[in-house]
């Protein structure tokens, strides 16, 4: 039986098609590696598994030996016309061309029935891995697990302890929707084209409910995306700086003595929960309308310590 890389390579000249650098395409050729997937998938014969960048259809068709249906999400043209070839007899795949950056969650093909909740498996690009995953996290009320396959270093940002560099505002957003574990690991050599940095699978069990509840996720995040944009500053500091944040300024220093929050911590040693507190104190003080950051205010300070 030919190997995984062997078949991929035979199913690259099937195709006809080249590796899009621009798209950071990279094929799974790693039978280890993709059992895992399968294994953390956990799948069921009544379950429909949502697949992103499917790429020339290795996991498709293994997904599809242990669910109801794969619905394939494929932004490249020639690989989403392959795609629908080789799974032309296959009623278990339905193959859908679109980017996942614009596609609604979950599409139309897949909506879900009542009371019934989708299973999510994606390779992500790193280029494309954090919009994605902001759109994904949210959908608990109808996904219930994603398995994503990530760079090294988003995966620990995905799942790391207060305290740390990898700490930052991604973590608690993945926090506040999910439940976050790292499952296996895929080194560069996994992949073809070999990739230039190491990934590791993460399960990310998405919850029902936010894992916290405020009156205004919107001042939450405010309060940690203007911490975390400013990491190496005291929080009363980094706070007080936020243009967004001007509205509440003045009620700054009580909101942190009613909080239980000291002002001289750094963002990074906060949990979700004590943001969480703070966010309730500040509500009443909050103007409206959402409080919104712009795109280019939405970086992270990558300093620690």
């Amino acid at each position: 039986m030919a190997s995984l890389r062997a078949e991929t390579r035979r199913l690259l000249r099937e195709a006809g098609v080249r590796p899009r650098r621009r798209l950071g395409q990279s094929f799974l050729v790693d039978e280890k590696v993709l059992a895992a997937i399968l294994r953390a998938a956990e799948l069921k014969p009544e379950l429909r598994v949502l697949e992103i960048g499917a790429g020339l259809g290795t996991l498709t068709a293994a997904l599809a030996e242990s669910c109801r249906q794969v619905v394939a999400v494929e932004v490249d043209a020639a690989l989403a016309a392959f795609l629908r070839g080789r799974f032309a007899a296959d009623p278990r795949v339905l193959v859908v061309e679109a980017d996942a950056l614009t596609l609604p969650l979950p599409p139309p093909a897949a909506a879900p029935a009542p009371g019934e909740r989708l299973r999510v498996v994606a390779n992500i690009p790193y280029a494309i891995a954090t919009p994605l995953l902001r759109r994904l996290l949210p959908l608990g009320g109808v996904v219930d697990r994603c398995l994503v396959m990530v760079q090294r270093e988003l995966a620990e940002r995905l799942t790391a302890a207060p305290g740390g560099r990898t700490y930052g505002a991604l973590t608690l957003l993945c926090r506040y929707y999910a439940e976050a574990a790292v499952v296996a690991s895929a080194p560069r050599g996994s992949f073809e084209p070999v990739p230039a940095v190491d990934s590791l699978l993460v399960r990310l069990d998405l919850l029902p409910r936010p894992a916290v509840t405020v009156r205004r996720p919107d001042l939450l995040f405010a309060l940690i995306r203007a911490g975390f944009g400013q990491r190496r500053k005291m929080l009363r500091n980094a706070l007080a700086a936020s243009v967004v944040l001007r509205p509440v300024a003045a009620d700054l220093p009580a909101a942190f003595a009613a909080a239980g929050v000291a002002g001289n911590r750094r963002a990074e040693t906060l949990s979700l929960e004590e943001f969480a507190a703070l966010a309730e104190v500040l509500a009443p003080a909050a103007p409206a309308h959402p409080l919104r950051f712009a795109e280019e205010d939405d970086a992270e300070d990558p300093g620690g310590g």
